[in-house]
């Protein structure tokens, strides 16, 4: 350089010192600045809920309201990455965060045709504008250079490349790349084909504009141009390249998941923050309750109710097995996205039988000791009170078990009196119901007829205490969480006398007749109940599997018309204890002796002659369906309507209300009917009944 002047030379030293404490002074700056917090903090995952056999129930949203799962960089599979790069950023390897190569492309093009052709942004710099907030466009292009820049300091290009798979969306509220394929495609990243995985990528550049579901044709050919670039930066050869372009975009995602949402708000609630939770529900017990909520629905519209809730419980594990919170969940009109099983609504009589096992343990009655149902006044906060039967009659002197069994209400109140209203709320709080959480005179001597509010569950809870000798456990709903501990309700022999008395249906004849709604072809003790001015109907009970409850009535709290426990949620009951019976005994086979091992719990019901084994054939009504209505033209004969079952076998026949119509050999019988509402019920030979079906005749 002798022929440059000393003054040029100390000009290029000045420059190039110039240049070195520019470089320094970027450097420095690069490491002062910060990494954006938000790639360091960890969106919040949608959780996947499923049932105990492993079933997927449902796919809740994250935090941020965007269905979304996390995915590492080891889980993208043979094609993601190639895909990623080939569509958003192909020298992604090699730039430092931001690419002068594609920044002088789209300045040229821009010259040229004088409009954007295409962008430069690297996937960091995508990455980076996704924690940033509205920014004006050229000030957003400086500020995410200069962070991408440092970013590139900070993590890895695995790390970066994982982030943003992560970070974009891949449609309306389809965050990341995991809850991209499992939505469109319902797999896993690693299992998307090349085709998939290009698809995916394409969208990644406009998930509107590319929509699988509303623009397949453009989104088709989004993907064919990234599998072309694929192919000339030898991601894939040509023969990959022509077999994808020739594979149709076929979705085959999960879409929305309807049913069990009562039960998924729940156990979410219950264990917050979870990704995956394994719950106790039985998904196929689940859609026949969810089945029969429907079906009665229409029938509970003669009683003016419009809401229903059903559980079932597992006795032995008290896993929940099944939970209808409503009969629709999307039903605005009837307030669907209520929750009856968790409402607080008043027990009616449901709460007798407690009151009557305190009188058992703490004054040693039984049985047979004498109550007075007569007309009596007993002494409350502000004045008296004199309770009434459901029908207005007083018999004089009972047994514990006529009471009891028939629901009578004054000594009820008697017991209540004589075992102390304190120590009677303390034996309602030994069986579960925290719900009663005021102070004893609150209630008064109405406590034994259903003052005070509590829950389906707190009910079923408590009633399935009695089958398991008296002693009370929580209903368990996580499968993967510890078994609930356990305390002691009431004695044994309490428990075993008050089963003793539900599962006798002779006893309940007198009040109920002979309804077919608490006939079973095995054993089962049922309770009913309904509140003050018909708002509540309740029937709970239970088998030598499952306990069962019932709630019928309107979220609203409007009175039902005369809706009582026996008529409004009885048919319900009944269907819901048939198809909970015969599925527990399909989950745990093993069990069908369990009836011998409860020896005495249930002798005060010995089985009908013939009675049937809850393996048996269940008959199936083909005709009519329940909600069906018929009518037939004015002065003429009685419609005749042919009854058909399935499975019904020789010797079968028909209830319809008590009528009884023998079949024929091929499962019909012809029904003269007559206006008005009428159950109708298929028996096999051997006892076993058919869910019942409910028709108008007009």
């Amino acid at each position: 350089m002798s022929w440059l002047s000393d003054a040029t030379r100390r000009r290029l030293r000045l420059a190039a010192i110039g240049l070195l404490g520019l470089a320094l002074a970027l450097g420095i700056g690069l490491l002062l600045t910060k990494v954006p917090s938000q790639l360091e903090e960890r969106t919040g995952a949608s959780a996947r809920v499923y049932d105990r056999n492993g079933l997927l129930l449902a796919r809740t949203r994250g935090s941020g309201g965007d269905w979304y799962l996390p995915l590492e960089f080891e889980e993208f599979g043979p094609h993601v990455a190639s895909a990623l790069l080939a569509a958003e950023d192909a020298r992604f390897w090699s730039h430092p965060g931001v690419d002068p190569l594609a920044i002088t492309r789209a300045l040229g093009q821009a010259l040229t045709t004088g409009r954007i052709v295409s962008g430069a942004s690297t996937i960091t710099q995508q990455l980076v504008r996704t924690t940033l907030p509205p920014l004006p466009p050229w000030v957003r292009k400086v500020v995410e250079a200069w962070l991408s820049l440092r970013v590139e300091l900070s993590l890895s290009k695995q790390q970066i490349l994982e982030l943003y798979a992560n970070r974009v969306h891949f449609g309306p509220q389809v965050l990341g790349l995991r809850a991209a394929a499992e939505r469109y495609f319902g797999k896993e990243p690693s299992e998307l084909d090349l085709s998939e995985a290009a698809t995916l990528a394409g969208l990644v550049r406009g998930p509107s504009l590319y929509d699988l579901e509303r623009r397949p044709e453009l989104a088709r050919r989004r993907r064919d141009r990234v599998l072309e670039r694929m192919q000339r930066r030898g991601f894939i050869s040509e023969d990959a390249l022509g077999r994808a372009r020739l594979t149709p975009i076929s979705l085959k995602g999960y879409g929305p998941m309807l049913g069990a949402e009562h039960w998924v708000r729940f156990v979410r609630r219950k264990i917050p923050g979870q990704e995956v939770l394994h719950t106790t529900l039985d998904l196929p017990l689940q859609r026949e309750l969810e089945r029969l909520a429907l079906g009665h629905r229409k029938r509970l519209e003669n009683y003016q109710a419009s809401a229903l809730a059903v559980i079932v419980l597992d006795l032995e594990t008290m896993d929940v097995l099944g939970y209808v919170g409503s009969p629709d969940f999307q039903d605005e009109a009837s307030q669907g996205q209520n929750d009856g099983v968790r409402a607080l609504r008043q027990p009616g009589s449901t709460l007798k039988p407690f009151f009557y096992a305190a009188a058992v343990d703490l004054l040693g009655m039984n049985e047979d000791t004498q109550l007075s149902d007569e007309a009596e006044s007993f002494a409350a906060v502000g004045g008296h009170f004199m309770p009434v039967n459901y029908d207005r009659r007083f018999r004089g002197k009972v047994s514990l078990r006529r009471a009891l069994s028939n629901s009578l209400n004054v000594p009820a109140v008697g017991v209540l009196e004589r075992v102390g209203l304190e120590r009677s709320l303390e034996f309602l709080h030994r069986f579960g119901f925290a719900s009663l959480d005021q102070p004893a005179t609150v209630y008064g001597p109405a406590l034994a007829l259903g003052a005070g509010e509590v829950t389906l569950l707190e009910l079923i809870e408590g009633y399935a205490a009695l089958p398991n000798e008296g002693v009370f456990r929580r209903a368990r709903f996580d499968k993967d969480g510890p078994v609930e501990p356990s305390s002691r309700a009431c004695s044994p022999h309490a428990a075993d006398l008050i089963t003793r008395v539900l599962s006798d249906p002779a006893s309940r004849r007198e009040a109920f007749g002979a309804t077919q709604n608490f006939e079973f072809p095995f054993q089962v003790a049922v309770k009913t109940g309904t509140s003050t001015g018909f708002r509540d109907a309740w029937v709970v009970g239970y088998s030598h599997s499952v306990a069962v409850a019932v709630w019928v009535g309107n979220f609203d709290g409007r009175p039902m018309q005369r809706g009582t426990g026996a008529g409004s949620a009885g048919p319900l009951f009944h269907d819901v204890m048939i198809r909970s019976e015969a599925r527990a005994l399909e989950l745990w086979p093993k069990r069908a002796g369990r009836r011998e091992r409860w020896g005495s719990a249930f002798q005060g019901a010995p089985a009908e002659a013939g009675a049937a084994s809850p393996h048996a054939v269940m008959p199936r009504i083909i005709f009519p369906k329940t909600g069906m209505r018929f009518t037939h033209a004015p002065r003429s004969t009685a419609p005749e309507l042919v009854l058909r079952a399935a499975d019904l076998g020789p010797g079968g026949y028909f209830l319809v209300g008590t009528r009884r119509l023998e079949a024929g050999p091929e499962g019909t019988a012809v029904l003269a009917a007559e206006p008005g509402e009428l159950s109708i019920v298929a028996v096999r030979a051997d006892g076993t009944r058919s869910e019942s079906v409910y028709v108008t005749f007009e």
